[in-house]
């Protein structure tokens, strides 16, 4: 070929490049070969010449592609078709390729434990859930949580049960749900109850396709402005679809290991055949995350009290990390001077939480996508054998577990 093969660059997007200034961006490239084709010529300046949409695999398209660019970029030396002859084969195993395989456990390597951002809420590099019913807070708590580890301080100063981050962290929020304006209000208030205000300018951006479809310009801005952490409000209009279906939850899951960041993500709820609540949704939402706290608002017979309490439950703790017991926080609304003060409260004053710790319930949660003998139930839960096993006795009457030999596991498989 007379051209000769390019650079490849991988990152969000595909760039071939030679050294006399042309270069090619693949975007959106598919497994069947489709993508948008970015034409740059840099003499100086980046020239954009063309933006076009091909399927790579088509050598028709491709040839009439070739020689409609030649009269727009006509180089000396230069034949686009042997241009693409490097290209359709170069991207499209980049494609498929995936990641490298690597060796874990070599006894030269440093071996890190897992990290927190914000122990025990956020686990670093991995996806957090904050679920509950509409009006918990749960937004309110991530601009909080946000504010926290962006100046780490606030989290060992404030008293609140919290460990932050060993540095400061950019916080980059999507939101799928509210305004702009409705944003920056809640953030001016928040840092107003901290005595902090103007301290911290919140990064965000408004989102309003699916994040799977939104991918490539997404990690694109977090690239730009170094963002450690991304906050996605909520989790059902960031996956879109049918939220009950699994395509959806693993489009999301993907684009999530995609951006290699920490994210914390608010997310609706329902319940179960057992009747315990969940995220809302296919399980594949569950199954993907790797921390996940239930927000539960305390109902105060006051509607125009301007204090509200939340507690919040862990259903699903990291694997390097054992459930942590449950914690609160009161919400100090000062309309007045538009301030929320955020403070620790006992979670053991809550009715919320007083209800939860029901022997039945949590040997159910136990059981979750698990088969456990009545030893293992028992170490897991923290209640005894004997109350174990005639608990376990009782719901298998109540048809909600079954038993296998010595193992007990859920009746019903949740979807």
């Amino acid at each position: 070929m007379s051209v000769q093969k390019p650079t490849l660059l991988e990152k969000n997007f595909y760039t071939f490049s030679w050294d006399n200034g042309v270069s090619v961006e693949l975007h959106r490239l598919d497994d069947k070969g489709h993508a948008e084709i970015w034409t740059r010529h840099n003499n100086g300046t980046s020239k954009l010449i063309d933006v076009s949409e091909l399927n790579l695999l088509a050598s028709r398209s491709r040839d009439e592609f070739c020689k409609r660019l030649t009269p727009i970029c006509n180089i000396p030396d230069f034949a686009w078709e042997d241009a693409f002859r490097w290209i359709v084969p170069m991207a499209l195993n980049a494609r498929r390729a995936g990641e490298p395989v690597i060796e874990l456990g070599r006894s030269d390597a440093v071996i890190t434990k897992p990290a927190w951002d914000c122990y025990p809420l956020v686990v670093s590099g991995m996806l957090n859930i904050l679920f509950g019913n509409r009006g918990s807070l749960k937004s309110k708590l991530a601009l909080f949580l946000a504010i926290g580890m962006s100046l780490k301080e606030i989290f060992r100063d404030k008293q609140l049960g919290l460990s932050g981050p060993n540095k400061n962290l950019n916080v980059l929020k999507l939101d799928y749900e509210a305004t702009q304006d409705a944003d920056e209000y809640e953030w001016r208030r928040i840092l107003r109850g901290l005595d902090m205000e103007g301290a911290l300018q919140l990064k965000y951006r408004s989102c309003r396709r699916p994040l799977a479809d939104d991918i490539e310009a997404i990690s694109n801005h977090a690239d730009a402005i170094k963002a450690d952490v991304l906050l996605i409000d909520s989790l059902g209009p960031a996956a879109g679809g049918n939220l009950n279906d699994s395509e959806p939850a693993l489009r999301f899951g993907e684009a999530v290991r995609k951006l290699n960041r920490t994210v914390i993500c608010p997310a609706h709820t329902s319940k179960n055949q057992l009747g315990i609540k969940t995220v809302y949704g296919n399980a594949f939402y569950e199954n993907l995350a790797r921390n996940i706290w239930e927000v539960s608002k305390e109902e105060d017979e006051d509607d125009e009290s301007t204090v509200q309490h939340i507690a919040l439950h862990q259903t699903k703790s990291p694997p390097f990390s054992p459930h942590h017991k449950d914690m609160a926080f009161k919400f100090d609304f000062d309309e007045e001077s538009e301030r929320i003060e955020v403070t620790k409260y006992d979670p053991n004053k809550m009715d919320v939480v007083n209800e939860k710790k029901g022997n039945p319930q949590k040997i159910l949660e136990s059981l979750k996508g698990d088969k456990l003998s009545i030893t293992e139930i028992s170490e897991r839960t923290g209640i005894g054998k004997e109350v174990c096993k005639t608990t376990l006795y009782r719901l298998l009457k109540s048809q909600k577990v079954t038993k296998v030999g010595e193992d007990w596991g859920l009746k019903y498989n949740e979807q």
